[in-house]
C-alpha cells in the first residue's frame, strides 16, 4: 500500500502525516454513511489520479544521454526517450512512475545491440494528463508500438506489467516480456486502496461500479491471471518475496497462469529497488537477448507461512 501512503506525504512534516491520514479516513467514513455515491466518485478520482514525482539526479543524467521522442496518442502525445540501435525493447513504468525509473536496463541492453525506448505513460512523468486507467495505459503501449515499430521485448514494472498484459490481449505484439513486481488482480489492488482510505463497506461496491463504468470493462477481465493463459509471448517474472506493496503471491499466480513462464524470487529488494538489482538486470537482459536463463519455475510450492519456488524437473 505504499503507493497510497505517498498520497499523504507531500509538503507535510512527518509528525503530521498520521494525523492527516486519520482525518481523511474519518471524513470518508462519515460522508460514506450519508452520501455514499459522492464518496465513491471522490475515491474513484483519487484512485485514477497518479501523483507525479520529481526526477532524481541519476534519472536526469540518463535522459540527457538519450534522444527525446514524441509518440502521438489520442489527439496529444506521450514523451519517450530512445537509446541505441537494433531490435527494440520497451521499458514500461508502474503507477506514479516514469520511464527513467527503469534506467538500469538501458546501458546493458544497448551494449547487447538493442534499441531501448522508455516511455512516460499518460498522466505520468513528462507526458500530459491528470488521470488515467489501465485500458488507456494499455492503449498507450499499442500506440508506442505503432510509433517505434516492432517490439522485440518489454520490461514492465508493477502496474505497467498489468498494462502490458492487457495490451498483449488487445493486439500488442512482442516476443518476450519481463514482468517485475506486477499485480495479478486489480480487484485486490482496489480492495487495498479502499481499506487504506477506510471506506465504509457500502461505498466499495459503488466505487467498483464507478471505475468499471469509466474503464468500460469489469475489473476481473483485467486480471493478468485471467489474461495470461491466452498470451503467446515468453515471460520472465521477478518478485521480491517480501514485497510490501504487491505480495509475492501475485507473482506466483501470474507464473501459474502464463504458459511457460519463469518465476524468480528476489530477496531484500522491495517493490522499487528491485529495478536496480544487478541480478535482476543481468538475467532480464540475458532473457531479452536470447540467452536462456534456466529451467521453467512454474512449479511453485506453497509452504506454511512462507512461499518457496522450486524449479521444474
Amino acid at each position: 500500500l505504499g503507493q497510497y501512503r505517498t498520497l499523504f506525504k507531500a509538503k507535510i512534516p512527518a509528525g503530521l502525516r498520521h494525523l492527516r491520514l486519520k482525518a481523511v479516513r474519518m471524513i470518508f467514513a462519515l460522508l460514506g454513511k450519508v452520501v455514499p455515491e459522492f464518496v465513491a466518485r471522490l475515491a474513484r478520482r483519487r484512485f485514477l489520479t497518479p501523483r507525479r514525482y520529481k526526477y532524481t539526479g541519476r534519472e536526469r543524467e540518463l535522459l540527457r544521454t538519450g534522444t527525446p521522442l514524441r509518440i502521438p496518442f489520442r489527439g496529444g502525445e506521450m514523451k519517450a526517450t530512445v537509446w541505441g540501435q537494433g531490435p527494440t525493447v520497451l521499458l514500461v513504468h508502474g503507477w506514479a512512475g516514469r520511464g527513467a525509473q527503469l534506467g538500469a536496463f538501458v546501458q546493458p541492453l544497448v551494449e547487447k545491440g538493442r534499441r531501448v525506448v522508455a516511455i512516460d505513460g499518460p498522466a505520468h512523468g513528462a507526458s500530459p494528463g491528470r488521470r488515467t486507467n489501465l485500458i488507456e495505459f494499455a492503449d498507450a503501449l499499442i500506440a508506442a508500438e505503432r510509433a517505434v515499430g516492432t517490439l522485440h521485448g518489454i520490461v514492465a514494472h508493477s502496474f505497467g506489467g498489468a498494462a502490458t498484459a492487457v495490451a498483449l490481449d488487445r493486439g500488442l505484439n512482442t516476443k518476450r516480456v519481463v514482468l517485475i513486481a506486477s499485480p495479478s488482480s486489480l480487484r485486490k489492488v482496489l480492495s487495498g486502496f479502499a481499506a487504506f482510505l477506510g471506506l465504509p463497506e457500502r461505498v466499495v461496491p459503488r466505487l467498483l461500479a464507478s471505475i468499471q463504468a469509466e474503464v468500460g470493462v469489469t475489473i476481473d477481465e483485467l486480471a493478468i491471471a485471467r489474461i495470461a493463459p491466452q498470451l503467446q509471448a515468453e515471460a520472465l517474472i521477478f518478485h521480491d518475496s517480501a514485497d510490501r506493496e504487491v505480495p509475492f503471491e501475485d507473482g506466483v499466480a501470474i507464473a501459474h497462469a502464463w504458459p511457460g513462464a519463469r518465476l524468480r524470487a528476489v530477496e531484500g529488494r522491495g517493490h522499487r529497488r528491485i529495478l536496480r538489482a544487478e541480478e535482476v538486470v543481468q538475467e532480464a537482459v540475458m532473457f531479452l537477448t536470447g540467452v536462456e536463463p534456466g529451467q521453467s519455475n512454474r512449479d511453485v510450492v506453497l509452504l506454511p507461512d512462507t512461499l518457496a519456488v522450486r524449479s521444474a524437473a
